[in-house]
């Protein structure tokens, strides 16, 4: 499982849309999920909060001295030549995550569950969804399962997320007020479930899963002036669509941007150097990349209201 970084003055960038089909022939519900026992657990030491002291846990998780955690995430739909141009300028200043598997090319699957509400409200960014979105996320065959939420602010991003175990998934699949009161705890104290914050964002705004995408990541992580940045590449990305809380990995599916990669910039306040670098040297432009919206449009299922920009 992965994660990264960041660092000091903001940037603004104008970014410009991008248009990828998905593959001919392919079907958005050809695939197979299973939702039975998650094996290969590989255990994580969380702080209070539910996020992993990792060394490559992204900007967004990490609180900075004055206990901001909000940062900026530059996203570019690159090639595959031009995304090895930019791994292979970058990684010397760089290490791979340590959660890559160096026999699969250092990288590591991801797997998310997307949740909407029944008017694809965060589709079109509507209401809440105009600037947040709720996703459940598994790395690899770990047994925990991540609860999170993405909150967007003009450039910056705020993310916030709590770690459950496969067995507390189904707490989800009924309405918060009804699961969420005290329980005991093994000490005899009450106490309140640690994803009671996520279940009741959902339940308000009447979201539940609407599709799973899964993709392979290579990511990289190092510091620049005391602060750490994040650089990720994310390819052979395809999804199904889904109505089950269920993050297991799934054979077939759609491909979506199956001619591109994926790759983010991630670190807060001021760009890094060697970002500014590759910025210069590679000639790279930012983009309005969205796995959920590519793989909706791809799905043909969405209500008659106009998108906008991912």
């Amino acid at each position: 499982m992965g994660r990264g970084f960041t660092p000091g003055q903001p940037v603004i960038y104008t970014m410009k849309s991008t248009s990828i089909r998905s593959s001919p022939g392919d079907s958005p519900i050809s695939a197979t999920v299973g939702c039975g026992k998650i094996v290969g657990s590989r255990p994580l030491e969380l702080r209070a909060g539910g996020v992993a002291p990792s060394p490559a846990v992204a900007p967004a998780f990490v609180r900075s001295a004055d206990r901001s955690n909000s940062a900026y995430e530059l996203k570019f739909l690159l090639s595959d030549v031009q995304a090895r141009e930019v791994e292979s300028l970058l990684r010397r200043s760089l290490e791979p995550d340590p959660h890559g598997d160096p026999n699969a090319g250092n990288a590591y699957i991801v797997t998310s569950l997307y949740c909407d509400t029944p008017q694809f409200d965060v589709f079109y960014r509507v209401g809440f969804g105009k600037r947040r979105k709720h996703r459940l996320r598994r790395y690899g065959d770990e047994s925990c399962l991540y609860l999170e939420r993405k909150t967007r602010s003009g450039d910056k991003v705020r993310k916030r997320r709590t770690c459950i175990g496969h067995n507390d998934l189904q707490r989800l699949s009924v309405p918060a007020e009804s699961t969420n009161g005290p329980v005991e705890s093994s000490n005899g104290r009450a106490t309140i479930w640690e994803a009671d914050w996520f279940h009741r964002q959902l339940s308000k705004n009447d979201q539940r899963p609407v599709c799973l995408i899964a993709y392979e990541r290579v990511a990289y992580v190092g510091t620049e002036q005391g602060e750490p940045v994040r650089l990720t590449f994310d390819r052979r990305i395809r999804g199904v669509l889904a109505n089950e809380w269920c993050v297991d990995s799934f054979a077939g599916g759609t491909s979506i941007l199956s001619d591109g990669v994926v790759c983010e910039f991630k670190f807060r306040g001021a760009m890094p150097a060697i970002f500014k670098e590759a910025l210069s040297a590679l000639h790279l432009a930012p983009a309005s990349v969205s796995k959920y919206r590519f793989l909706m449009q791809a799905a043909g299922q969405l209500p008659l209201r106009r998108p906008v920009d991912a």
